[in-house]
């Protein structure tokens, strides 16, 4: 069949994308979730094209979508992000642009068209099956708190608690980006507490991913040492993960229909659409092991690894080196120890920063390897990461010839009370300058 041009489709939508949704796993997820929409779309003769957003360079949702929007040409757009402003609601309707959100606005909005799982039921639920099984000292692992559904979630595991009557730690409540390898940095950190949980619930399965590698590199086993959860899997995908899964392929459809209603006038009339999620259980659940048991076997593992696990150059740091070494090659990695103030830094990044290694270095010597005009750069990045932002910083080393241009990337993971407890992440050497 020859399609000619009356067939091609007239109209366009711009498909907002994080970039953490290229993270690991989840993206398998997200893939099927964009070919959904893109399918459906066409179907109705609107076609659909991916923007990745820059997080690493924009402050908010709103400059990243101005920024994005500049000089393109789109008929609507959807945004995968559930931290919309009010200013950002205010910017699209005063451009007239048709929109759908994935994910709930930050207020409840009757007149926007969004689609979203039911965040607190769902959570609510998983709650509640960790506690009938007796579980009453639980960690919950979220991503950053400024998103909606990270406070959604976070409420329904709250709700559970209260009407169980059991009482939560708030130190215990960890933030940062969702994905495996922070989900790991958690772990760590939370098992480095004298008391430990009987059980991890996590807002995403890559967060879930990341505790399960910790407690696997120390001996434990989810679901028979400590028990871990997720959501966003689907049933029968092979996991072992107990968590929350959900109709993936109708969240696509309705996110078609309701931009395709709105470019191609069709419907103007708002819809909200709450998707329900369904609890699948796997082997990474079960009845609490005692606490004695779980420090016994924890301190056992502990020490046949190098290093002492509580140290900052213990096997957490050692661990999470290596994770990224896989990943990226050629790149130094550093962790930071908010207790102790100081940095770690692998051999590699030593190398890069022109610093004798050793074991620990103070922020002053690693930024009197960068240029002074970047210090300021630096510092600004770094505050956006204590704060939940995503870190990441280009500065030019200040000693040697050609001057170095050094990237840096990070993860960080905050409390309940909006303070930094570790961070890590890598370095990477762009280019020389002549």
């Amino acid at each position: 069949m020859t399609v000619t041009a009356a067939d091609q489709p007239t109209k366009s939508v711009l498909m907002l994308i994080p970039s953490d949704w290229y993270d690991g796993y989840a993206w398998q997820q997200y893939r099927k979730l964009i070919d959904s929409i893109s399918s459906d779309l066409k179907e109705r003769g609107v076609l659909l094209r991916e923007m990745p957003l820059k997080e690493a360079e924009a402050e908010s949702d709103l400059q990243a979508v101005c920024e994005a929007l500049v000089d393109l040409a789109y008929d609507g757009l959807i945004i995968a992000r559930s931290s919309v402003s009010d200013r950002l609601i205010a910017y699209l309707r005063q451009h007239q642009v048709n929109f759908v959100l994935f994910g709930t606005p930050q207020r409840g909005v009757d007149d926007i068209n969004f689609v979203d799982t039911d965040n607190y039921a769902a959570f609510y639920q998983i709650s509640q099956h960790l506690m009938s099984l007796g579980h009453r000292y639980i960690a919950f692992l979220n991503g950053d708190c400024e998103f909606t559904y990270a406070r959604q979630r976070e409420q329904g595991f709250r709700a559970a608690a209260q009407d169980r009557g059991i009482s939560l730690r708030e130190d215990w409540f960890l933030y940062g980006k969702p994905t495996r390898g922070v989900g790991s940095l958690m772990a760590a950190e939370m098992l480095k507490q004298k008391d430990v949980p009987t059980a991890f619930i996590c807002a995403t399965d890559e967060l879930a991913s990341g505790v399960v590698d910790t407690l696997r590199s120390i001996g434990l086993l989810a679901g028979n040492d400590i028990s871990v959860t997720g959501y966003g899997s689907t049933k029968g995908d092979g996991s072992n993960l107990t968590t929350l899964g959900f109709d993936w392929d109708r969240a696509g459809k309705e996110l078609a229909r309701l931009i395709a209603n709105q470019v191609t006038g069709a419907s103007k009339e708002p819809e909200q659409i709450r998707l329900p999620c369904e609890l699948i259980l796997g082997s990474s659940s079960s009845e609490p092991a005692p606490i004695e048991t779980i420090r016994n076997t924890f301190l056992a593992s502990a020490r046949l690894l190098p290093g002492n696990f509580n140290s900052i150059h213990g096997y957490a740091g050692l661990l999470s080196h290596y994770e990224r070494a896989q990943q990226l090659s050629g790149v130094g990695s550093w962790r930071y120890d908010v207790h102790t103030d100081t940095f770690e830094l692998s051999d590699q990044a030593c190398f890069l920063l022109k610093l004798p290694p050793k074991l620990g270095f103070q922020l002053n010597d690693i930024l009197a390897q960068i240029m002074v005009t970047d210090v300021g750069k630096f510092h600004e990045a770094w505050k956006r990461g204590g704060s939940g932002k995503h870190f990441k910083v280009i500065t030019a080393l200040g000693t040697g010839h050609p001057v170095s241009q050094l990237m840096w990337r990070g993860d960080f993971v905050i409390d309940n009370n909006g303070q930094l407890l570790c961070a890590e992440g890598a370095i990477q050497e762009l280019q020389a300058a002549i």
